[in-house]
């Protein structure tokens, strides 16, 4: 076995050292319970989660009330100015005359 300055040999620190990793880690994890580490942990991270979650939705509602207000807008103008109804009550009325004219013009002309 090799020596270290202190006499012990590397083998025996390295058990001491692995023997006190050993112990401390349940000491931490029960410590941890005592005063509430843990829970603060656990607090912690579901905040985290929950405020991810919170932004999503924030985000989701922000792009649907944007959608909403566009069909809002496009009903209106679609309401305001029906889509040409007006102008095609309009365009058979003229064709109505032009084929009435056009009848008394062919009576005219037969007639003669």
């Amino acid at each position: 076995m090799e020596q270290e300055p202190g006499g012990q040999s590397r083998s025996v620190r390295q058990s001491a050292e692995e023997a006190a990793r050993r112990v401390t880690k349940p000491l931490k994890s029960a410590t941890d319970r005592l005063t509430g580490r843990a829970v603060e942990q656990q607090v912690a991270e579901f905040s985290e989660t929950f405020t991810q979650v919170a932004l999503g939705l924030h985000g989701d509602l922000t792009a649907a009330n944007r959608r909403i207000a566009v069909l809002e807008r496009t009903v209106a103008e679609l309401n305001d100015h029906p889509a040409g109804v007006e102008s095609k009550f309009h365009l058979l009325s003229v064709a109505a005359v032009v084929i009435a004219l056009t009848a008394v013009g062919v009576a005219l002309w037969a007639a003669l």
